[in-house]
């Protein structure tokens, strides 16, 4: 993780989860959206969305909802995320 946050190397990671929003629950608090490492949740109008092709489905969004509105899926799979923009990294 810490290549990739730099911004010198893409992921590669292979996962057995990814993280989905349940039919209802999300008050759209935003808590999960800073937790999540590789920014696969977004905050939108009314709750997040979650971008399953970025999930590497690490389980961290699911721990720290508060309103349990977030379940891990299981699913194996390649996830890929390219390499970052300097602007988008994390040092």
């Amino acid at each position: 993780f810490r290549l990739y946050h730099a911004g010198v190397q893409p992921l590669l990671v292979k996962s057995f989860y990814y993280a989905r929003l349940k039919d209802d629950g999300c008050n759209g608090c935003e808590a999960c959206v800073s937790y999540c490492p590789v920014n696969a949740i977004q905050a939108a109008d009314e709750a997040v969305v979650i971008r399953k092709e970025s999930c590497i489905g690490c389980g961290q969004c699911e721990y720290q909802c508060p309103e349990e509105a977030i379940e891990l899926v299981f699913e194996e799979r390649d996830v890929y995320l390219p390499l970052q923009k300097k602007s988008d990294c994390r040092f």
